[in-house]
């Protein structure tokens, strides 16, 4: 369970006003909530968009992964349209 600010995410992702980083532990996230989207529409929506645009991403470096365990539709880069 992670709760955070999406700024608290963007920070995570790298320096705020760079590009992010690859954050493999962003694409392992299967369900996400946004609880009270009106108070953070208040804040810079820019920081949501790109922590969620994170969550769609195909990690980088396998390192201890096992892949009989990863669903091959994150695999193929359709796991924004399951989410």
């Amino acid at each position: 369970v992670i709760i955070a600010s999406p700024l608290g995410l963007r920070q995570q992702m790298g320096p705020v006003g760079a590009a992010p980083l690859p954050c493999d532990w962003l694409s392992s996230i299967e369900l996400s909530a946004i609880v009270h989207a009106t108070a953070l529409a208040m804040q810079n929506w820019a920081h949501l968009d790109e922590a969620l645009g994170g969550l769609n991403g195909v990690p980088t470096d396998p390192g201890e992964t096992d892949f009989a365990r990863v669903r091959p539709y994150f695999l193929d880069g359709l796991a924004r349209h399951l989410r």
